[in-house]
């Protein structure tokens, strides 16, 4: 299904309205996820597609782990790459509220810090 032009100059459109959805629920343990997944830098193999260096997955890797964008249905293995983007959304989500913990932790100890010096100074 493709709404408007596929390919060309344009991007890829998917459809993501909230009324074609049901059971929606936030990504769980994503950056766990992301953590387990492994990005790779290769060629393609000759006589397909390209010669140039290339990032992506190996889709018998990310079976594992996010099995909802792989489709082991034909003889090769292929994946959606787009969903992934709500995934690493979700993760550095995650991320940053590590971060602001951590943030507090050390605004609290940097206090404690000071009082500490206070008391030895007088």
């Amino acid at each position: 299904y493709v709404n408007g032009d596929a390919g060309g100059n344009e991007a890829w459109n998917n459809l993501s309205d909230i009324r074609l959805k049901e059971n929606i629920k936030t990504i769980s343990d994503a950056l766990e996820k992301v953590k387990k997944l492994r990005g790779v830098k290769f060629n393609w193999m000759e006589n397909s597609e390209s010669s140039k260096n290339k990032f992506g997955f190996i889709a018998q890797e990310a079976r594992d782990i996010i099995p909802e964008v792989v489709d082991d249905s034909g003889e090769y293995m292929t994946m959606q790459y787009a969903p992934i983007t709500a995934l690493l959304v979700e993760a550095m989500k995650q991320q940053q509220e590590m971060i602001n913990q951590q943030n507090e932790i050390i605004a609290d100890l940097r206090t404690e810090m000071d009082v500490l010096r206070r008391d030895n100074a007088k």
